[in-house]
């Protein structure tokens, strides 16, 4: 299922990035054709604009196909994260085109010139804002389709251009009309969207790079896939680590009855394993509480431990893995803590404090685990 999926993406991206590389080059010719013709600095921007887009979409290409490279010794969970490195490098080129006509931009107000604009340069330029309308919708949708940061950014970068190339119009239209230095003013417009476009690129994509907590649909996919094969449960600390949008690995501790045998226990993981890595694409190593929560007394001690702990402190999310040894008189679980709490050792001599308070002659210990996923 993942390798005809990944077939499938990879001719979408392929076909986007050629049709984008085609319709930018164009476009970019025209508008930078139309600039020199009329003298517009704006028109020109708008163009060389375009110009690197379709070189974004080279780089997009490229940086696909690199990422499909085999796994090799030296980086054995493949190439995947060079498609988030390609849409890093297109918002650089997004922000650098911009800030370049920023500064022509600047020089256009201080030293105006004449511009000659015609009602059919006017009108070629309105048609080009239609063509990007479609570039947007189209990149915007594979992009989302296939989860490719490049197109993504590419497709983000056509509406800029459709923002900017309206600007552009305005601004060659009215001046036919005024001597005030408009065409300068536009294209100073024209390069802060264009840096804007870039900087939002590069900070999304940088989130990627960074790492990202596990999508809501995802998880309640992961613990629907556990609960399909008992003596499994839960699923909890989930980490997820992206190489790639087709390629991840990640580690997910569940819960499972301590009477179980470990026979049936490997089992069920394994087999919730495979079916998680083919319908996710996601490689999990699993991780294991042993508990006796089937035991009504459990359950009790369980609620009103969370009841205490969340009484103490809202940076309390939740509990799992609980597990009461009765010969042994001690309780033990994870806790799962909000991202605020600072002092993690404060926090768990106060609580264990208080909760052997809650239960005279139990001695109390447990993990404390972030809110990776909730």
């Amino acid at each position: 299922m993942v390798e005809e999926e990944e077939l499938i993406r990879s001719k979408k991206i392929k076909r986007a990035a050629n049709t984008g590389i085609g319709v930018n080059v164009a476009l970019g010719g025209i508008k930078i054709l139309i600039g020199y013709l009329s003298g517009s600095v704006a028109v020109i921007s708008d163009g060389a604009n375009n110009a690197t887009d379709s070189l974004s979409s080279f780089v997009t290409l490229i940086g696909y196909r690199f990422s499909k490279k085999r796994p090799t010794k030296e980086h054995p969970l493949g190439y995947g994260r060079i498609e988030y490195l390609s849409a890093l490098l297109v918002g650089f080129l997004i922000l650098m085109t911009g800030f370049s006509f920023f500064k022509g931009s600047i020089d256009a107000i201080k030293n105006p010139h004449d511009m000659s604009v015609s009602m059919l340069m006017i009108a070629v330029l309105s048609f080009t804002v239609l063509v990007k309308i479609w570039l947007w919708r189209m990149n915007t949708k594979v992009g989302k389709e296939t989860g490719s940061e490049a197109l993504s950014a590419s497709g983000a970068d056509a509406l800029s251009d459709v923002l900017t190339s309206l600007v552009t119009i305005i601004a060659a239209f009215v001046s036919r009309f005024t001597t005030f230095p408009i065409d300068g003013w536009a294209g100073l417009l024209v390069s802060l969207f264009i840096m804007w476009n870039g900087l939002s690129s590069i900070l999304s994509t940088s989130d990627s790079i960074l790492g990202e907590r596990p999508k809501r649909e995802d998880l309640e996919k992961i613990r629907s896939i556990i609960a399909s094969f008992p003596p499994l449960s839960g699923g909890y600390d989930i980490r997820i680590h992206a190489y790639g949008p087709d390629s991840a690995v990640g580690t997910i501790d569940v819960e499972v009855p301590f009477t179980a045998s470990a026979e049936s226990v490997y089992e069920a993981m394994m087999k919730a394993k495979e079916q998680i890595k083919k319908e996710m694409g996601i490689d999990f190593t699993f991780g294991m509480n042993a508990t006796n929560q089937d035991d009504p007394k459990v359950i009790m001690m369980r609620d009103n431990t969370l009841k205490t702990m969340q009484m103490i402190s809202s940076d309390v999310i939740g509990i799992h893995g609980f597990h009461v040894h009765f010969n042994e008189k001690k309780i033990e679980f994870d806790v799962v803590v909000d991202f605020s709490l600072k002092d993690h050792n404060k926090f768990k001599k106060g609580m264990i404090e208080a909760l052997e308070k809650e239960f005279p002659g139990f001695v109390v210990d447990f993990n404390i685990d972030l809110d990776y996923s909730s």
